[in-house]
């Protein structure tokens, strides 16, 4: 069985308690409802299993379940900075020459997006080089050869209601709220387990 992960956006969040209780507690919730009434007991596969071995409904709603997780988890109510010096600050740096541009990078690709999706901030695991990457509707990046680090939901439910159609100030806004620690840890550990752990009954 799986869990709607716990997260504590009371105060000082980006997102009104409307947008939460929608997006969170009932899209978010709804998908993991859909999962476990698709998943057969007897099958006891993690939730990465799932998504790399199934298809239609039980494909959709263990993405869906898998990309809302780690959008959450991405997402803090008090601003945290990424730390200069810290092994991902280092990459960015190599990468894209900078948190300061790697920023506008990330927003222009979410802005692209036309209709549903995801922007990611991903590590190649064949070049060991950070790239941004979209999915549209219910996909997922390539788990196999790509580390997820960040994801930005760009679905209007994510942002409807507090925003209305700007995606953009929505975006804005997203990025000063990223858990860079949670950003970091991805990166250090390169596996899914906090993922996983945080969606296990």
């Amino acid at each position: 069985m799986f869990k709607l992960p716990t997260i504590d956006f009371s105060k000082n969040t980006f997102l009104d308690a409307e947008t939460i209780e929608f997006h969170y507690g009932k899209h978010h919730k709804a998908y993991i409802d859909n999962l476990n009434k698709l998943t057969i007991d007897s099958e006891r596969r993690s939730l990465i299993e799932i998504i790399k071995n199934s298809q239609g409904a039980l494909f959709n709603n263990a993405a869906q379940s898998f990309n809302h997780t780690f959008y959450w988890l991405g997402l803090t109510p008090a601003k945290i900075s990424i730390k200069k010096g810290s092994s991902l600050s280092l990459q960015i740096d190599k990468d894209f020459g900078g948190i300061e541009k790697l920023k506008p990078l990330f927003l222009e690709r979410a802005l692209s997006i036309f209709g549903s999706g995801w922007t990611w901030l991903a590590l190649n695991k064949s070049n060991n080089k950070l790239e941004i990457i979209n999915t549209t509707n219910a996909d997922v990046i390539d788990l196999e050869n790509k580390m997820p680090l960040l994801v930005c939901d760009v679905w209007e439910h994510a942002y409807y209601i507090d925003y209305r159609n700007s995606r953009a100030n929505y975006l804005n806004d997203f990025w000063d709220s990223i858990n860079w620690n949670f950003v970091s840890e991805n990166f250090e550990k390169k596996d899914l387990k906090k993922i996983e752990n945080s969606m296990s009954e």
